[in-house]
């Protein structure tokens, strides 16, 4: 027989049931779980690696003790693949976003989580020229399975307002929090569960009485990814801001001199303004990449990339392959440039 595993992987995805019969739960309650993580690692995927990485969760065997069902990530992209994906994954952990969002979930800053792994991951992370030096391919699938295994920990275990934070909403992570909502709904229909835990030891993260604050309200699903978008870039002058993510749209004039009301969906930019990186003025100038519906002519823009702040470079604008990833069908209207009253770019 295999010796039961008394030390936590940080591949390993526990969840820790704590029971009023001690060795058992009910299937359901065993599939909504896994499923759950399932959907949470999904979405993660999706946000920060542009669905590029390729996993597999795996089953392992439990442990003594209250009932713990024990998941495990494997990143599966073959060689070919791991060249863009892996190599784009590593520049993502990388940046300051990259880094925030991660310590953010995991409660560890990448460098911690390769650390953690070993010397060779650590290396790894750090060498410059890591999106392209694949002679170390296994160092960066035990890193990722790490980081997919602990952010998806941290989203499952976090509060709505903990998780509001670090920039994960309802409306960028909604099928995380749709997974999130079943699986403490699963944990409230089932009697038997008593605390849930992310953990080998007999301590718990939740008690029962905790679970219902878990599950939160969802936004209407976008429907609009089934019709054309356009997409444009555009200077123009901030006259309402609003530095709340979750408030009103903000209001500013475009360059013809109409007026348009927006969201800002940009992680980068919302990250320098939780750094207090961003310098507002009156009339804020921002050069800006948004997208509309093609049939709705400027209506419900929403700003993908702030490109310049002030004339402060913020964020890159998407790839064409990015655009068609969040969505679908668009015509990019001719880039504007900048005009001669915007100042030359610098960096935050």
């Amino acid at each position: 027989m295999n010796e039961l595993q008394t030390t936590q992987d940080l591949s390993q995805i526990v969840i820790h049931f704590n029971t009023v019969d001690e060795h058992k739960i009910s299937l359901n309650t065993f599939l909504e779980s896994a499923n759950a993580f399932d959907a949470a690692i999904s979405c993660i995927n999706e946000k920060i690696y542009n669905s590029k990485i390729k996993y597999k969760i795996m089953v392992r065997p439990p442990v003594n003790g209250s009932f713990i069902e024990i998941l495990e990530v494997t990143i599966t992209n073959n060689a070919g693949e791991a060249l863009l994906a892996l190599g784009g994954a590593f520049t993502f952990a990388n940046t300051p976003v990259g880094a925030a969002y991660i310590k953010g979930l995991t409660g560890k800053s990448p460098i911690e989580i390769a650390t953690s792994l070993g010397k060779k991951t650590k290396e790894y992370l750090l060498d410059e020229n890591s999106g392209t030096n694949f002679s170390q391919n296994e160092s960066a699938q035990e890193f990722l399975s790490a980081i997919f295994a602990q952010t998806a920990i941290g989203f499952m275990k976090k509060t709505t307002e903990e998780l509001k934070k670090i920039g994960v909403h309802t409306q960028n992570h909604r099928e995380a929090f749709a997974g999130k909502n079943k699986f403490y709904e699963t944990l409230i229909k089932d009697n038997n569960v008593k605390d849930i835990g992310f953990n080998l030891e007999e301590k718990f993260d939740l008690k029962r009485s905790e679970f219902l604050s878990q599950i939160v309200i969802l936004p209407q699903e976008d429907e609009e990814n089934t019709e054309d978008w356009v997409v444009e870039n555009e200077n123009i002058v901030a006259n309402s801001p609003n530095w709340n993510r979750d408030g009103r749209k903000w209001q500013a004039r475009c360059s013809d001199g109409s007026d348009v009301w927006f969201k800002i969906e940009d992680d980068t930019f919302w990250y320098y303004v939780d750094q207090k990186k961003i310098h507002p003025e009156t009339n804020d100038s921002m050069y800006v990449q948004w997208a509309y519906p093609a049939n709705k002519n400027r209506s419900n823009l929403k700003v993908l990339k702030v490109i310049t702040y002030n004339g402060n470079t913020i964020s890159q604008p998407l790839s064409e392959t990015e655009l068609l990833t969040m969505l679908g069908n668009y015509t990019e209207k001719m880039h504007i440039q900048p005009d001669l009253f915007t100042p030359p770019p610098s960096s935050v």
